[in-house]
């Protein structure tokens, strides 16, 4: 059965793991910026004691995990996203053993289902240029590319999809 809830602090190990699996295959197939200091786990930390970590499990195994944060990143407002009420989505990531299998889409539409209930019209995120799959994952679903910008010494571009 599969499952999308919030992250706790008895998810911390596993979501760590996950990050770690997944920056592994990001750079032995090139699809991920993510490195050994990104994210980390104060990264992580921060994001379950501020309620923003969620997960999806399938069978009791978390296979993905997203940040949802309420307010734009400062770096970002600047673009021309839409004048809603919108979240701001980071660090999505589907396990190795799950991906090229819809687990990715499933996750988004999972969050965007959350963002509507909390009121959001809109999500924002970004994905770096490199990220082959998860850019052709939002064009798939409809997201409205924004265009590039440039964050973090990496190449972006901004996605939103209004919920």
């Amino acid at each position: 059965m599969r499952r999308f809830r919030k992250a706790t602090s008895d998810d911390e190990k596993t979501i760590s793991a996950l990050y770690e699996a997944v920056k592994v295959k990001g750079r032995e197939d090139g699809t991920s910026d993510w490195d050994d200091d990104y994210p980390n786990e104060a990264i992580l930390r921060e994001d379950l004691e501020n309620g923003r970590l969620f997960v999806m499990s399938e069978r009791d195994e978390t296979i993905a995990a997203i940040s949802i944060f309420e307010d734009d990143e400062p770096d970002v407002q600047s673009l021309d996203w839409a004048d809603v009420k919108a979240c701001f989505l980071v660090r999505l990531c589907v396990s190795p053993e799950y991906q090229g299998r819809g687990f990715g889409e499933i996750m988004m539409r999972e969050t965007s289902a959350y963002a509507i209930s909390r009121g959001f019209e809109a999500t924002h995120h970004l994905a770096a240029v490199s990220n082959v799959a998860a850019n052709r994952l939002y064009r798939r679903m409809g997201y409205r590319d924004l265009g590039m910008i440039h964050l973090y010494d990496t190449d972006f571009i901004a996605y939103e999809m209004l919920v």
